[in-house]
């Protein structure tokens, strides 16, 4: 049989290798396609998963030195809002551990004043007494 003067066979191969030729590009593309995917991925999610990460594992870690890169902090997406939640709470950490620092140094301090206001006590006890020393030291052994 002829179709528009080829014969049917010809207009077959055609066919059959404009199809092969159409299925071979497309899987072409749609592999190019899932590489492009993955680098994309890989680059904007993986990483920015990666740098909250270590910064979590420092901080939790008692590391306050080192900072979330300014990329990341500027970012308007969650990793943005993440990436400065976690600076925000370095920054807590950091000032609550300043706190908790000069409140032990502040308790340090009275405890010492305390402790020589004792001994003042416990000496101007002895000096003005009129128990001798003697009760007194066998009144201590006996408590």
């Amino acid at each position: 049989m002829f179709f528009i003067g080829f014969a049917q066979d010809v207009i077959n191969k055609i066919i059959n290798n404009s199809i092969f030729e159409n299925v071979i590009g497309s899987l072409v593309l749609i592999i190019i396609a899932t590489i492009i995917y993955n680098v994309f991925t890989r680059i904007s999610i993986n990483r920015p998963f990666k740098v909250m990460k270590e910064q979590l594992l420092e901080t939790a870690a008692g590391s306050f030195n080192t900072e979330i890169p300014e990329k990341y902090l500027q970012r308007k997406d969650e990793f943005g809002e993440i990436a400065l939640a976690i600076k925000e709470m370095q920054n807590s950490l950091k000032n609550m551990i300043v706190n908790v620092r000069e409140k032990a140094h502040g308790v340090n301090t009275y405890s010492e004043e305390l402790a020589e206001s004792s001994v003042e006590m416990t000496e101007a006890f002895l000096r003005t007494s009129s128990v001798p020393q003697r009760m007194l030291v066998t009144w201590s052994i006996i408590s």
